[in-house]
């Protein structure tokens, strides 16, 4: 079984590089065992097609939607999801993630 690395996008700007494509992992593809596999597979596609991506790591932060759902409308306008919005592209995995 061969493992690789996914950059972060704090270590991708650190080196003066810039991703062409933001991989949002959300909460499902931390957390949950089989979002887990759909999220390692996603990325070993962005990888294997050559696409220069990173993913957040600990800077990403729940998009809300559990709040929102929740009924909570503020709390979920409160959450500092766009601070990433100068990426141009972004893909994600689990629908309920978004920005």
């Amino acid at each position: 079984m061969t493992t690789f690395q996914v950059p972060t996008l704090a270590q991708m700007t650190a080196e003066g590089k810039a991703p062409e494509v933001l991989f949002w992992v959300g909460c499902a593809g931390s957390f949950d065992d089989r979002a887990k596999k759909i999220t390692k597979a996603m990325a070993k596609i962005l990888q294997h097609t050559g696409i220069s991506f990173a993913v957040l790591g600990t800077e990403e932060g729940c998009t809300g939607d559990p709040a929102k759902r929740a009924g909570n409308e503020f709390l979920f306008h409160a959450l500092p999801i766009y601070r990433f919005m100068f990426i141009m592209h972004m893909v994600r995995v689990h629908l309920c993630c978004y920005l």
